[in-house]
């Protein structure tokens, strides 16, 4: 299995590399993502999904991200999957013995579809890397994974989804210490009919080439993408690293809400449909024997 130690440190550097985002969880804190909670109820659409904020938490937040440039726009798909993992706090790590064959397989027929990666909408994983990925002064320690969707409404008869895939390597600095993310950003867009999967191929082809200044993406591309295809796959261990609980909520003294984050990550072991498949084919070998 991912080695806890290793998983445990991951986790704690996102942690860290959360807190030292300048003003972020100033803006997300407990009492602001209630309120979108309680918001969400009363319009026809969605401003959160679990904890993640799919808007801004004020109107005056919500008039400055509808002026945004490309570039700021993305900055908003970063910063809401990273808060969204901040309030559930998912790790996934493998069992040891799947990991030869997942990091084997061969990915080239494989199609994601848009209901596949809707899963991860409030349900973003951090990916710790078995060893870091050593590049120029920094390690590559691993990557959250997200998703960020939303419906945009035009006239009474058309509407078009907004999709966003989201990688979130994270990094740390060998002379510093000091831990930060490198956002990737990859367009899910269509329109709500008819919908079409994506080769799975063609999206790390896409990353790769797009994002080839991103530190390291050569290095990690392929644990990195193997992992991922196992997250897309609807096995019962994923069913369950996806399944993560609400979270939680408090109340102050003037009886105001106000999201929690959860004191501990929530380590999920990942592989058990390898290891059951491989153990059925020992068991008919012995069988037939």
């Amino acid at each position: 299995m991912t080695e806890r130690k290793i998983a445990k440190t991951v986790a704690s550097e996102v942690v860290t590399a959360i807190t030292g985002i300048k003003g972020l969880l100033k803006t997300y804190d407990g009492q602001a993502m209630a309120h979108l909670c309680e918001a969400d109820e009363l319009v026809p659409f969605n401003m959160i999904v679990g904890g993640q904020p799919l808007t801004p938490p004020t109107h005056e937040g919500r008039l400055a991200l509808s002026k945004q440039d490309e570039k700021g726009l993305e900055k908003f798909y970063a910063e809401s999957v990273l808060v969204g993992w901040w309030y559930t706090r998912t790790v996934a790590v493998f069992y040891d013995d799947v990991l030869p064959e997942l990091l084997g397989s061969d990915l080239k027929d494989l199609y994601v579809s848009y209901e596949q990666l809707l899963r991860f909408l409030g349900s973003p994983v951090l990916i710790p890397f078995e060893e870091p990925y050593e590049i120029c002064e920094a390690d590559v320690l691993g990557c959250v994974f997200g998703f960020y969707s939303i419906e945009e409404f035009f006239f009474e008869d058309k509407k078009l989804r907004y999709s966003e895939i989201m990688l979130l390597p994270l990094l740390r600095d060998r002379s510093s210490g000091k831990s930060y993310f490198s956002p990737i950003t990859l367009d899910y867009q269509m329109n709500i009919q008819p919908d079409s999967p994506m080769k799975f191929s063609k999206l790390i082809e896409d990353t790769v080439k797009n994002w080839k200044s991103t530190p390291g993406i050569e290095l990690y591309q392929h644990e990195l993408f193997s992992k991922i295809a196992y997250l897309l796959t609807e096995t019962p261990d994923v069913n369950r690293c996806l399944s993560a609980r609400p979270p939680k909520m408090s109340y102050t003294r003037k009886d105001r809400a106000v999201m929690v984050p959860p004191d501990t990550p929530t380590f999920r072991h990942l592989g058990e449909e390898i290891r059951k498949c491989r153990l059925d084919t020992v068991s008919c070998l012995s069988t037939v024997n």
